[in-house]
């Protein structure tokens, strides 16, 4: 006998779902479904004792509410610090990464061992942008030319 024709299964009068079935019905994976039924978004049951069971009208209920499909652009804005200094500019080590190109590892090392400065605000670093553009100017000041630029080509040319 496929499920289909087996009369809905009922707990306290409402028709119910394995966490199986109702992972299929909504296009969540079952974690997920376990999920918001442990925090209360979707109504459920647990009449033996450690499986879940998913009140069907709540799941619908659940469904037919409009939701986002995640966060959209930049995850955090600039922190910019008043200090002694004045306003300094404080990037987390992803941003550092991305805008200069030094790979996370080493930006760590470098605030660790004191050749730039930031701040660790719980386990998180966040450099100051000026310090590490004053590390780059030293460790990679801007080459001079081989040679001048002039307006005749040079013999060999």
């Amino acid at each position: 006998m496929s499920a289909s024709t087996q009369p809905p299964r009922m707990h306290n009068g409402r028709p119910v779902l394995t966490t199986t079935e109702a992972s299929v019905r909504a296009g969540f994976t079952r974690d997920y479904i376990v999920y918001l039924l442990e925090t209360g978004r979707v109504e459920g049951s647990k009449p033996w004792g450690n499986q879940w069971m998913v009140y069907a009208d709540s799941l619908d209920a659940f469904l037919s509410q409009p939701r986002s499909k995640g966060r959209k652009g930049p995850r955090k804005k600039r922190e910019v610090r008043q200090t002694e200094q004045g306003e300094r500019v404080l990037l987390s080590t992803s941003e550092a990464h991305e805008r200069y190109g030094y790979a996370k590892d080493t930006l760590l090392r470098l605030l660790r061992s004191g050749h730039i400065e930031g701040e660790k605000s719980g386990r998180t670093w966040l450099i100051y942008e000026d310090s590490l553009l004053a590390y780059r100017q030293r460790k990679h000041p801007k080459g001079k030319p081989t040679r001048p630029a002039t307006a005749e080509p040079s013999p060999g040319e």
